[in-house]
């Protein structure tokens, strides 16, 4: 399988509207654990770049990078989501 970004965007719209019904002041996403959750990871022809930019496309002003690789992208990624989501 080989996830694109909008898979990945779509997938983390779902655990963030989820994490908002249950009334979570917040949701921290690692990159590996959700390409892993998705498919396709670890794999060599992972879709990580994708998975990392869907991740910070989905950012909001007060979320916040909690890790980050030091190329920028990788499995070590994760934000923490802060609730309540404007647009989730």
């Amino acid at each position: 399988m080989h996830p694109t970004t909008q898979d990945f965007i779509a997938v983390i719209l779902i655990m963030l509207n989820t994490a908002q019904d249950y009334n979570q002041q917040y949701l921290d996403i690692t990159a590996g654990n959700l390409h892993a959750f998705i498919g396709g990871y670890p794999n060599p022809n992972h879709r990580m770049r994708s998975c990392n930019s869907a991740m910070r496309q989905v950012m909001q002003e007060n979320d916040l990078i909690l890790e980050q690789p030091p190329q920028g992208h990788g499995a070590t990624l994760t934000i923490r989501y802060f609730m309540p989501r404007l647009n989730a």
